[in-house]
C-alpha cells in the first residue's frame, strides 16, 4: 500500500452499536413474551424507553462532537492559510467551510423536523405536551442552519484575528431574542 493508512477509533461509535443492539434485543424479547403468553411489563417498557433516551443522548453528543472538530478544523486551516498569506486556499477553505456547513445544517435540519415527534415518542414524552415539545424541536433544528453558519462564520473571523464582529453580532441575536 502506497500512502499512509489511518485507523480511526470511535468508541462512542461502537458504544451506540453496542446500545442498539441491546435496545432490539430487549424489544424482541418483549414480543416473544408478548406472543407466548399475552403479558406485558411496565419495567420492561421503561427498559427500552431508557435505553432508548440514552441512544438519543449518545447520537446527539457524537454530533456535537463531529461539528465542533468540523469547526476547530476548519478554523486551523484558516489562521494558517491566512498567517502564510495564501489568499487563494483561504478563501478555498472559507468557502469550503461556509458550504459544509450549509450543507450538513440543512440535511440536520430537514432530518430532525422530520423525526422530532418520533424522537420525542420514542423517550416517552407525556401526551400533554408533545404538540408543544414537536413545535420547539421542529423550531430548533429549523434554525440550525443559522446556528452552524455562525458558528463556521465566527470561528473563522477569530482565526483570523477578529473577535469584535462575532461578538456584536452574538449581542444583537441575544437583545433579539430576549425582545422576542
Amino acid at each position: 500500500i502506497d500512502g499512509m493508512v489511518v485507523k480511526l477509533e470511535v468508541p462512542e461509535l461502537k458504544e451506540i452499536v453496542s446500545l442498539m443492539r441491546r435496545t432490539s434485543n430487549n424489544v424482541n424479547q418483549i414480543a416473544r413474551r408478548l406472543n407466548e403468553n399475552g403479558r406485558i411489563y411496565e419495567v420492561d417498557i421503561t427498559d427500552v424507553q431508557n435505553q432508548q433516551e440514552q441512544l438519543w443522548d449518545m447520537l446527539n453528543n457524537l454530533i456535537i462532537n463531529f461539528f465542533i472538530g468540523l469547526s476547530v478544523g476548519s478554523n486551523v486551516m484558516v489562521a494558517r492559510y491566512y498567517g502564510a498569506g495564501k489568499k487563494k486556499e483561504l478563501s478555498e477553505m472559507v468557502h469550503t467551510a461556509i458550504t459544509t456547513a450549509l450543507v450538513c445544517g440543512m440535511f440536520l435540519g430537514v432530518f430532525g423536523i422530520c423525526v422530532s415527534r418520533a424522537a420525542l415518542n420514542a423517550m416517552g414524552t407525556p401526551a400533554e405536551v408533545i404538540d408543544q415539545s414537536v413545535l420547539y424541536m421542529r423550531i430548533y433544528f429549523g434554525g440550525i442552519v443559522g446556528l452552524m453558519v455562525y458558528n463556521i462564520g465566527a470561528g473563522i473571523l477569530r482565526a483570523v484575528g477578529d473577535s469584535k464582529r462575532p461578538f456584536y453580532f452574538l449581542m444583537v441575536c441575544a437583545v433579539l431574542n430576549t425582545v422576542l
